[in-house]
């Protein structure tokens, strides 16, 4: 798992090899990674994950620890907060500093340890996971693989892959998805068993040693092919056809890209607003609750909404959201099907402006906002 970075470091010069700390990293930043990551692997929570708005200019504060938990909602769902625990040198004393709140509208004791699962993710996506890594370690020369560290690693990417399925959701989430994971479950089981009735040659396990996934790579080879049981399983591994296929570069090595074996097909529509609703809401981004009543008199809760929509149906709406008198506004873009969001909304703190992507159902939905003086130019 790679770690977020919270602070700034820079070379110092003339000393090869040294850096020196230069401040901590904008909070916004830091957020939009934490969201990316999340969003990469499922693990969004399913109603929104918004930033603290008092953030939205400023630095990150110096972190000494993070506190990331799950609560249930006074009136509704569950949330998930993240509080930085930092030292303010002024009043020399400790402090905590409310960063994130996610949110889940369902409130079974399931979607529970799901959210409590992701804030120990986001925990140990910023403080590590306490364990001391093989690039710190001093190893033999040519350490060579046994036949055990495979059996053992797979188990572990096995029971991995078990918790991906119980807590990970993505956009293709739909009734299909039962009887597809059920699919791979049984793959991948009749892997992780009949693999220990396998002895493979030394090279071929150290080519297996050099994939990034030892169970994925098995999984993608023996999902192509025909089986009933383990001993079917077992034959496909131990195959010529299967040490020849580990010996082919991955397609990503040869592309520089991920290769998806589902073509996702792209839709794009266009939304043009005016220069003066462009400029308005970039103004109204930028001022808080009460600035924002004093100069447009829009309250909390109201919104400044534009419209558009896709050639299969989808709607899309764009909504600057007034929060309250001592918070910022966001900007936020959803897709609509028969008037309900099938995707997780995405957010913005900047701009209307620009480019929205989302990827439901093996779609990628491509959202993109002009000012309307674009137009008139093509």
């Amino acid at each position: 798992m790679s770690r977020i970075e919270m602070e700034m470091w820079e070379p110092v010069e003339d000393m090869k090899g040294k850096v020196r700390y230069a401040g901590q990293r904008r909070a916004v930043d830091v957020f939009k990674d934490l969201k990316a990551i999340l969003e990469a692997e499922g693990l969004l929570p399913p109603e929104y994950l918004l930033m603290n708005s008092h953030l939205k200019k400023e630095a990150l504060p110096a972190v000494y620890d993070l506190m990331c938990y799950t609560r249930w909602g006074s009136n509704e769902g569950i949330y998930l907060d993240i509080d930085i625990m930092t030292y303010d040198e002024e009043a020399r004393e400790r402090r905590i500093v409310h960063f994130v709140t996610g949110k889940s509208l369902e409130e079974s004791t399931e979607e529970f340890d799901r959210m409590q699962f992701i804030a120990g993710y986001i925990y140990r996506l910023f403080m590590g996971d306490g364990q001391c890594h093989s690039r710190y370690a001093i190893l033999p020369k040519e350490k060579r693989h046994i036949h055990r560290e495979l059996i053992d690693c797979v188990d572990q990417e096995f029971e991995a892959y078990l918790k991906s399925v119980l807590y990970r959701r993505s956009e293709q989430e739909k009734e299909n998805r039962r009887e597809a994971v059920y699919k791979e479950i049984a793959v991948r089981t009749a892997i992780a068993e009949g693999i220990s009735e396998i002895c493979f040659p030394e090279y071929v396990t150290e080519l297996l040693f050099a994939k990034e996934n030892i169970l994925e790579a098995m999984t993608a080879f023996c999902k192509e092919k025909d089986f009933e049981n383990r001993q079917d399983v077992r034959d496909i591994l131990n195959s010529a056809e299967f040490f020849i296929w580990l010996q082919e570069p991955d397609e990503k090595e040869i592309t520089g890209e991920t290769f998806n074996e589902d073509k996702t097909v792209t839709k794009t529509t266009d939304i043009y607003i005016s220069l003066e609703a462009a400029e308005q809401c970039k103004d109204i981004l930028n001022l808080k609750g009460l600035e924002i009543y004093e100069k447009y008199g829009l309250v909390e809760g109201q919104t400044i909404t534009f419209t558009g929509a896709f050639d299969d149906g989808v709607a899309v709406e764009i909504n600057v959201v007034i929060c309250d008198e001592t918070s910022y506004p966001y900007a936020e873009c959803a897709l609509l099907k028969e008037g309900r969001e099938f995707c997780t909304p995405a957010v913005s703190e900047d701009s209307v402006l620009g480019e929205w992507v989302f990827f439901c159902e093996n779609i990628e939905y491509v959202v993109l906002v002009h000012i309307e003086q674009d137009s008139d130019s093509k």
